[in-house]
């Protein structure tokens, strides 16, 4: 073989030998990539999403994150995914463009379920499937709440009977609290999981605590339970008997109040 021949040879060599280490450079750089935590709501660029983008078609009501990063915020009109690049409307059953789902509370679970709480129900939407639970109307759900058992809680508003605004789901079984209980607040807008294990609930205008030893309702001094002209906005326990409860607004009774 002529030395010409030879050189060529060697280039061709040097030339396959170079794309199959691009090549596998590539490879394991893409399985890098596939195997990349999700990301965290710190890790998405853009800061702001206006109405006047045509992005949203309602008022954006709840968002949250479920295990798999994507962000998912829901409004008056429906529910959109976001993959961190573009926005996606999420249709669940029954719904349509013409027929929206008002979408009032979400909460991603540490078993990567995303709750939704609608005018209607709450949904639970793991593995690309969605299903009520239950399946019957149980009025508005107002807030969403994962306690540190793992049990889903939910305050809720404009619903029939006596069953109460707190209810519990633990798996498929489904049980709310009201009167009967001892549990005397007749609507329910946010919850709070307590230090020692309780859930307190904002209502209007009191909060009612729920511990499996008992049941408290809280009322401010001359108002009825029922009086939507004063309400609670935020409760924190400090102990296992006391809590910091913020009204809506100061006044006689009202402001921060220590219960």
């Amino acid at each position: 073989m002529s030395a010409s021949a030879q050189s060529v040879d060697t280039f061709r060599w040097q030339i396959s030998a170079r794309c199959l280490v691009a090549l596998v450079i590539l490879i394991g750089a893409l399985q890098g990539a596939s195997q990349e935590p999700p990301l965290k709501l710190t890790q998405y660029s853009h800061t702001a999403w206006r109405n006047q983008e045509g992005i949203f078609n309602g008022t954006v009501l709840s968002v949250a994150q479920t295990q798999d990063g994507y962000l998912w915020v829901g409004t008056t009109a429906g529910l959109l995914r976001f993959d961190g690049i573009r926005f996606s409307e999420w249709q669940g059953p029954g719904t349509s463009a013409a027929t929206p789902l008002r979408i009032q509370s979400l909460l991603g679970t540490t078993d990567g379920s995303l709750w939704i709480g609608t005018g209607r129900g709450l949904g639970r939407f793991k593995n690309n499937e969605f299903k009520y639970i239950p399946k019957d109307g149980i009025g508005r759900v107002n807030a969403i709440l994962e306690d540190s058992a793992g049990d889903i809680w939910i305050a809720r508003s404009r619903f029939t009977g006596k069953a109460g605004p707190l209810c519990r789901a633990q798996g498929e079984k489904f049980r709310c609290f009201g009167l009967s209980d001892g549990f005397d607040c007749p609507y329910g807008e946010a919850l709070t999981e307590g230090r020692s294990g309780s859930i307190w609930m904002n209502s209007y205008p009191g909060v009612c605590r729920w511990s499996p030893h008992k049941t408290d309702t809280f009322l401010p001094e001359g108002f009825k339970q029922g009086d939507t002209s004063r309400s609670v906005a935020g409760v924190l326990e400090n102990t296992a008997d006391t809590a910091l409860v913020g009204f809506d607004e100061g006044g006689s009774h009202f402001g921060l109040e220590q219960l």
